[in-house]
């Protein structure tokens, strides 16, 4: 058996897991009544590093809301940001960086 077919069973094996947490942002866009929200998720590694862990783009609703849910086999600390690019109605924002633990 080669490296990657070993490489692939275990990653076939974790996908098949079911997540233990669920992380779900939710927040409004004001002013918007479409368009597209990405929700950006950053980790910190053990040097203390913030790498980039997963992004996540979900539509806004037509009164501006949206809702993104992550799910996780572990708790770890988190950094999340939902970014709005704007529209031809609505302008681009942001929201701060937040700490969660998922």
């Amino acid at each position: 058996m080669t490296f990657t077919r070993r490489v692939t069973r275990h990653r076939a094996a974790a996908s098949n897991l079911r997540p233990l947490r669920w992380l779900v942002v939710r927040g409004r866009v004001a002013g918007a009544h479409r368009g597209r929200v990405a929700v950006r998720l950053r980790h910190r590694t053990a040097n203390g590093h913030w790498v980039f862990l997963r992004l996540h783009v979900v539509r806004l609703a037509s009164d501006g809301t949206f809702r993104a849910r992550f799910g996780f086999r572990r708790s770890r600390l988190l950094l999340v940001r939902a970014v709005y690019r704007g529209s031809a109605t609505a302008a681009p924002s942001r929201t701060k960086l937040r700490r969660v633990r998922s």
